[in-house]
């Protein structure tokens, strides 16, 4: 692929993708426009592989014109699962009355959540509802779970940005990439592979241990959640108020 363009080689990644074993795709033109007092500079040209697959994380591999290195990457919204537990109901119980009708502009839901998903109360609340239960747990809990992600992406050798409610804040989701170079000689299937494999795997780790940890379904045959000392626990009519209570934490004794 060396001396290929930008499209030729973002096309030459996805033929790959799919021969091992990724059929369902499609290739994204994001580049964006100019900012303003940049109308001079022309815009860079960005584009995207985004990848379904039906059983475990998706990936996108993202591309940029200047850029000598594609990015394999997966992400998990802790905060969305979370907001799909609780309904709308419940969620009325969970967020103050000030909150429910003007979300302040500083709420970290406004940086996190499409304000399309803000627009209907029964979207809406649920999701604030969401954040509010992992913004009240205890610090030393929060501290435990990120440390827990880091070692679990560290283990997994690739690169990790875990998502928060602010800076000394909850975890709500976090991203997992690792970077591929398809303009190099030597590049190929297989590298290619080894980093999608390792990225999704590491992801789908880390996704277990959050739900585990937040009392959430896990995918296998839907018939779990709860703590994983305890695959007993499979209560699933608990208020959504206890899924950010007596967080379960595993990992090895320091």
């Amino acid at each position: 692929m060396v001396d290929s363009t930008l499209d030729e080689t973002v096309g030459d990644v996805a033929q790959l993708i799919q021969d091992i074993g990724y059929p369902e795709l499609e290739v994204e033109d994001v580049t964006m426009p100019a900012s303003d007092g940049e109308e001079d500079e022309p815009p860079l040209d960005r584009r995207v592989i985004l990848v379904n697959v039906p059983v475990g994380p998706s990936f996108v591999v993202l591309a940029a014109e200047d850029d000598r290195y594609f990015r394999v990457q997966t992400s998990y919204a802790l905060w969305r699962e979370m907001a799909d537990a609780i309904s709308v109901d419940q969620a009325r119980d969970l967020v103050p009355g000030e909150l429910r009708e003007e979300i302040p502009e500083d709420h970290p839901v406004r940086q996190t959540v499409h304000p399309d998903e803000l627009e209907e109360e029964e979207d809406r609340l649920p999701i604030l509802a969401a954040f509010k239960v992992l913004d009240d747990l205890d610090e030393e809990v929060r501290k435990e779970v990120t440390y827990q992600l880091s070692e679990i992406f560290t283990n997994a050798e690739v690169k990790h940005v875990v998502d928060s409610t602010a800076d000394d804040g909850s975890v709500t989701g976090f991203t997992a990439y690792y970077r591929i170079f398809p303009y190099e000689s030597e590049f190929g299937i297989r590298e290619l592979n080894d980093v999608i494999e390792r990225v999704r795997m590491a992801a789908h780790r880390g996704e277990l241990f959050l739900r585990y940890a937040f009392n959430l379904g896990v995918d296998i045959g839907k018939t779990t959640a709860g703590d994983p000392s305890d695959p007993t626990n499979t209560d699933r009519d608990a208020h959504p108020s206890t899924l950010g209570e007596d967080v379960t934490i595993g990992g090895n004794e320091r």
